[in-house]
């Protein structure tokens, strides 16, 4: 469950956000916000905004606030670029999954692409490997790769461009408790509905621009 106070405020910040970057809303993009039912927002969340999502590719928007994370998962079948645009992202890596979709029988190395070159990154520390991705730089992940990531030292923007996105299907997350989207909005805002469509996109007045 997320209230949808919480969903409203996000998006208020979000949107202050890119306004201050000087980031038009893409008209018409869909809009996703989740907290993964963890509720604690502020520490595991995301405001995304999808551009597109076809059969060949998707492209997507990442706001992340200060020392707010995605935690960690894997796509069994997407390829994804991230691409640092604004502020800093912290990246760990956690290793490959090994088919199992059990992240205590992953193999613990990751084959990835930082700045398009090719690297084999050890994933056998405790706490995984941890990088540091400053604007202007990217990461590409084959299938597979644990990992989570987040924004350290104030908000950031991130660009993600992909293989076809299918969210409900193509996330493994290391928490079995995790949801990727919310199932259930607690309606707390007087006046005001927040709905969630079957593609995860949350709809209410105020982003009309985005939604």
């Amino acid at each position: 469950m997320i209230q949808a106070s919480t969903i409203i405020d996000a998006w208020a910040r979000a949107a202050q956000f890119l306004s201050r970057i000087q980031r038009s809303i893409p008209k018409g993009a869909g809009l996703d916000i989740t907290g993964f039912g963890l509720d604690d927002f502020n520490r595991w969340g995301l405001v995304a905004l999808v551009l597109v999502n076809c059969k060949e590719y998707c492209s997507k928007w990442l706001v992340l606030a200060t020392n707010q994370f995605i935690p960690n998962h894997c796509h069994p079948k997407k390829k994804e670029t991230i691409s640092c645009e604004e502020g800093v992202l912290e990246i760990i890596l956690y290793g490959t999954d090994d088919g199992s979709g059990e992240f205590d029988q992953r193999q613990l190395t990751a084959d990835v692409e930082v700045n398009n070159r090719a690297i084999s990154v050890d994933c056998s520390l405790p706490d995984g490997s941890t990088m540091l991705l400053p604007a202007g730089t990217s990461i590409t992940l084959p299938p597979g790769v644990w990992h989570e990531f987040g924004a350290i030292g104030g908000n950031a923007l991130a660009v993600e461009v992909s293989t076809s996105n299918n969210d409900k299907d193509d996330n493994t997350f290391q928490n079995k408790e995790i949801g990727r989207f919310a199932t259930t909005i607690e309606q707390d805002v007087p006046g005001v509905v927040v709905t969630i469509d079957d593609e995860g996109f949350v709809y209410f007045p105020t982003a009309a621009n985005a939604a």
